[in-house]
C-alpha cells in the first residue's frame, strides 16, 4: 500500500512538472507570436506613412511647391491621391516615377 501511494504521487509530480514545462513553452510562443505580429502591424503603418508623405511631397511638387497642399491634403485624406486641378496627369507621372515597382498601377 505505501508503494502504491509513494508511485502514485511520483507519478502525479512527473505529470504536474511535464504539464507546467508545456504551459510555460507555449505561453513563451505566443508572446513571441504577439511580438511578431506588432512588429509586421508597425512595420506596414510606417510603409503606408513613408509612402503617404512621399505622394504628398509629389502633390507639392506638381503643384509648383503650393504650401496648401500638404495641409489641404492633410486635412482631407480621402482626396489627397487625387489631383483636381489642371496637373492630373503630370501627377500620375510623378507617382509613377517615385513608387517602388510593386505599386506602379495607373489607375483611372
Amino acid at each position: 500500500m505505501l508503494f502504491t501511494a509513494a508511485l502514485t504521487s511520483a507519478t502525479l509530480l512527473v505529470v504536474r512538472h511535464s504539464a507546467q514545462a508545456l504551459v510555460q513553452r507555449q505561453i513563451q510562443q505566443d508572446a513571441l507570436n504577439d511580438v511578431q505580429t506588432i512588429q509586421a502591424v508597425q512595420n506596414q503603418r510606417e510603409m503606408m506613412l513613408s509612402r503617404r508623405a512621399d505622394l504628398l511631397a509629389t502633390l507639392a511638387y506638381v503643384r509648383n511647391g503650393d504650401a496648401t497642399t500638404i495641409k489641404d491634403a492633410s486635412q482631407n485624406p480621402g482626396n489627397s491621391a487625387v489631383a483636381t486641378s489642371e496637373h492630373t496627369e503630370e501627377l500620375a507621372a510623378h507617382q509613377i516615377e517615385f513608387l517602388p515597382a510593386e505599386d506602379q498601377v495607373v489607375r483611372c
